[in-house]
């Protein structure tokens, strides 16, 4: 029969140590959030009519973006001028940017 050090040593040649499972766990649970994340950022832009009658955009960021008809009008018409500026603050460093953002630059 085999004593309570006996048994312990077998115990600790047969499992890895606490602390590497604790690690491993670690490190892939930062694993899963950085992955997490890459999925949030390539989702596709949804659009939907509210109840008012405003268009909304899904996935842009953690809350929708709401206009109504007018304002989207004058958004789109604004587009090319809006890039330049965007474009031009990027390069000054002047904008703060998000994980998935490098991909249009």
């Amino acid at each position: 029969m085999e004593t309570l050090d006996e048994m312990k040593i077998a115990a600790n040649k047969s499992t890895p140590s606490v602390t590497a499972e604790q690690a491993e766990t670690a490190r892939l649970r930062a694993e899963i959030a950085r992955l997490q994340g890459l999925v949030a950022a390539k989702r596709p832009l949804k659009f939907q009519v509210g109840q008012k009658g405003g268009v909304s955009v899904y996935n842009l960021g953690r809350f929708p973006v709401t206009l109504f008809y007018g304002q989207w009008k004058r958004l789109l018409k604004a587009a090319v001028e809006l890039e330049i500026f965007i474009d031009e603050q990027y390069e000054q460093g002047k904008l703060a940017t998000k994980d998935g953002d490098e991909q249009y630059a």
